[in-house]
């Protein structure tokens, strides 16, 4: 039976080029082409997560970035519209407008549930995305029906 070497690892075939010569036996030495793809790997490596966490960083900052605007259009920075706006900006919007007038402020009483659910209806369609009220307020009324 074969031992099992790196190149064995799922993650590490991926990793390498085809082209990489497998090093079986201690005694068989590398190509300096070998070499250099060895030595090559843990940068492209480190390339490809920075890259992801770039990724990520830029979509969480477009999600930020777009959770001031309103389903109408008439918000800002970008001045999306719709479906146009990332869901989860949406949801955050949503949840972002309840939770305060729900929770009492140093300059007002928090409001009763029913009242904030009446106004994110008095806003669906022009500030927040219809579908998303709709899906938080069954949530708040499953919610408010356990307690």
């Amino acid at each position: 039976m074969r031992k099992k070497t790196t190149a064995d690892h799922p993650k590490a075939r991926g990793l390498c080029p085809r082209a990489f010569p497998a090093k079986r036996r201690a005694s068989q030495v590398l190509t300096p082409e070998g070499l250099a793809l060895s030595y090559a790997k843990p940068r492209d490596r480190r390339r490809r997560r920075r890259s992801s966490r770039r990724f990520r960083a830029q979509q969480l900052g477009r999600i930020v970035r777009s959770c001031h605007e309103d389903w109408d259009e008439t918000g800002y920075p970008d001045g999306l519209a719709g479906v146009e706006i990332p869901l989860v900006a949406r949801i955050v919007r949503c949840c972002n407008a309840f939770s305060p007038m729900t929770t009492d402020r140093s300059y007002r009483k928090a409001l009763a549930v029913a009242d904030a659910v009446a106004e994110l209806h008095r806003c669906s369609g022009t500030d927040f995305d219809p579908e998303v009220v709709d899906a938080l307020v069954a949530t708040i009324e499953d919610q408010t029906a356990v307690v």
